[in-house]
C-alpha cells in the first residue's frame, strides 16, 4: 500500500523511505526474534538477504506503474479521434476510479485488516485488463 495504490491514492508526490537493518537471530526467519519489519537482512559477512519486505516493495513499485500506465493510456485514449479508444477511455476512467474508491488512505499502513491480499490482485487484474484494451483500441 505504501509504494503503490496507497502512495497514489494519498496524492503525496515523493516518498523517501529510509532503510535500516537488524539482525535477530537467523536472518531467513522473521518469526524468531523480538521485531520482524526491518527492510533488510545480512548475512554475518554483510551479504544482503532479501526478505519479505524488500518484495513488498516491489510490488507496490509494480502496482503504482499498473496505475501510472492506465492514467497515461486514458488520457491518450481521451484525445483520440477514434470512437472505440474514447468509449475505451471511459470504460477504464470507470475502473480507474472503482480502485481508487477502494482505498482508505492512511498515515500508515500498519493495520493488517486494511486490504486482503487478494483485493490487491483484483486491483491489479482491473488495470491490466482495462491496460490491455486502451492499448488496443489505440492501435
Amino acid at each position: 500500500m505504501t509504494y503503490g495504490f496507497g502512495f497514489w491514492r494519498s496524492g503525496f508526490l515523493t516518498l523517501i523511505p529510509w532503510i535500516y537493518s537488524y539482525s535477530i537471530g537467523d536472518p531467513y526467519n522473521y518469526l524468531d526474534g523480538s521485531a520482524m519489519d526491518f527492510f533488510n537482512r545480512s548475512e554475518p559477512d554483510g551479504t544482503p538477504v532479501p526478505v519479505a519486505l524488500w518484495e513488498a516493495y516491489r510490488e507496490g513499485y509494480d502496482d503504482y506503474r499498473y496505475i501510472f500506465t492506465l492514467e497515461h493510456l486514458i488520457a491518450q485514449a481521451r484525445k483520440s479521434s477514434r470512437p472505440a479508444a474514447r468509449r475505451a477511455a471511459l470504460a477504464a476512467e470507470k475502473e480507474r476510479r472503482y480502485i481508487w474508491n477502494a482505498i482508505l488512505v492512511q498515515p500508515k499502513y500498519k493495520d493488517e485488516k486494511l486490504w486482503a491480499p487478494q483485493a490487491f490482485d483484483v486491483c491489479r487484474w482491473i488495470a491490466a485488463r482495462q491496460i490491455l484494451a486502451l492499448q488496443k483500441a489505440l492501435k
